[in-house]
């Protein structure tokens, strides 16, 4: 890495026997389990099997935004934007911008036939292709007060009514399906700076706990986020904390937080600025810990909702800071996902202040050629972080196996014939397993 990198990296690199050992024993802890195994014939206990474990999927989140799906010029392209997306994410961050899902009022861009806007692919068409690969969805965002149509009234009661119009119409076509929900987005994150300002939108009083309240009534049985820069520096509180605290004392069903971190900088002042105390926890191993600590005491799981690891100082820093930031997140017990932000570089937000573009903070080439990022969050997630193993089962014994949580094939080779079961190792449950075995499946 250059000197840049260097000294960007140096506490994130830093050697600190408490962050190995938290990472380390923080993984064994927090990702695996044991599954205890009971094997009968017709009701009767079986004496012996050999079970072959192989892991299927992943409880943990790995998502990325599928904002792009299908939007390049070649059928080519996009069927290697989808291929890639699918071989190595089981989750996906669908767009419902509100300006680019209903540029004109009462026309929203549903359907699959829908006219095309730049990151914004219709949600029915990101739905038909999630559902086809077995990846889970998460909704982003229902209410965001930079992203409101042009046509939204300044009448702040009839602008609450067509929010709530809003709500009630996504959540009768989509809350069957995406089952999870970033309610709302950054409102603190821009409070003083261009991005707040882009809209001179006056909203519904207590607008936050109105989305809430919609969200509840509309998305019954989903998880409700509260999307935001939550990162407490040191172990103090931050202003998205202490609101969603105070939503939830104030009745709101807020579900779990997403925290993001973009590392969308291209020149040397941007990089200046991160290496200033203000920003001191961004790239710091053991601050991250201690802040997702903060965040861990609300009691309600965080996600890592946008993740961007700069590519512009070269491929070996993308690789080397998403690996230890990957470790890091995966062993703290508060999180249950990582969304890593634009799979590909050249397709990331343009805005009036920035183009996130010159970042390089894809993890395949514009030709769809893979970075070493890429490489290495593939080797984690299928090979490190991936369990295989063969049960000698007796029957007058326990009989466990230790793997990471996820969905497995179990092949259980017995005297009497070849069975395959599916079954679901969770950190949320007792894992116990009684599985009869009868000759006619065989």
């Amino acid at each position: 890495m250059n000197d840049i990198a260097e000294r960007l990296t140096k506490y994130l690199f830093r050697e600190d026997p408490e962050v190995e050992f938290r990472i380390t024993s923080g993984i064994e802890a927090n990702r695996k389990g044991f599954a205890n195994l009971k094997l009968f014939r017709n009701g009767k206990k079986i004496s012996r099997a050999e079970v072959v474990c192989r892991q299927k999927s992943h409880q943990f989140r790995f998502g990325a935004n599928c904002f792009i799906l299908d939007q390049f010029p070649s059928g080519e392209e996009n069927a290697a934007y989808r291929e890639r997306f699918a071989s190595l994410f089981n989750f996906a961050t669908v767009p419902f911008f509100w300006s680019d899902l209903e540029p004109e009022q009462g026309k929203p861009r549903f359907a699959k036939d829908s006219p095309n806007i730049y990151r914004r692919p219709a949600p029915d068409l990101c739905v038909e292709f999630c559902k086809a690969h077995g990846i889970g969805m998460k909704g982003h965002c229902l209410l965001w007060q930079t992203t409101m149509p042009k046509w939204a009234s300044s009448d702040r009661k009839i602008l609450a009514e067509q929010i709530e119009k809003r709500f009630r119409e996504i959540g009768e076509r989509y809350s069957s399906d995406i089952r999870v929900w970033d309610v709302v987005n950054e409102i603190n994150s821009y409070q003083d700076g261009w991005m707040y300002n882009l809209l001179n939108q006056d909203m519904p009083e207590n607008h936050y706990e109105l989305a809430f309240k919609l969200a509840e009534k509309y998305f019954p049985g989903c998880e409700l986020l509260h999307n935001d820069s939550f990162w407490p520096q040191r172990q103090c509180y931050s202003m998205p904390l202490l609101l969603t605290e105070n939503l939830r004392n104030r009745g709101c069903k807020i579900d779990g937080i997403g925290t993001f971190l973009h590392q969308a900088w291209n020149s040397k002042t941007d990089f200046e600025a991160m290496m200033r105390p203000a920003h001191a926890v961004t790239l710091n191993a053991m601050r991250k810990l201690r802040a997702l600590d903060a965040l861990g005491r609300l009691g309600i799981p965080v996600n890592i909702s946008e993740l961007t690891i700069n590519g512009y100082l070269g491929d070996d820093y993308q690789e080397k800071v998403l690996e230890r930031l990957y470790r890091l997140f995966f062993s703290h017990p508060a999180v249950n996902g990582i969304f890593y932000w634009n799979l590909v570089d050249d397709c990331a937000y343009i805005g009036v202040a920035c183009n996130e573009n010159e970042a390089k903070g894809g993890l395949l080439r514009r030709d769809f050629s893979c970075k070493p990022a890429w490489d290495t969050l593939e080797r984690l997630i299928k090979k490190e972080w991936h369990t295989e193993e063969t049960l000698a089962y007796n029957g007058e014994k326990v009989n466990k196996f230790h793997g990471f949580y996820g969905t497995y094939e179990l092949e259980i080779r017995t005297d009497f014939g070849t069975f395959r079961r599916e079954i679901s190792l969770s950190k949320d449950s007792e894992n116990r397993f009684e599985i009869e075995l009868n000759n006619e499946e065989n």
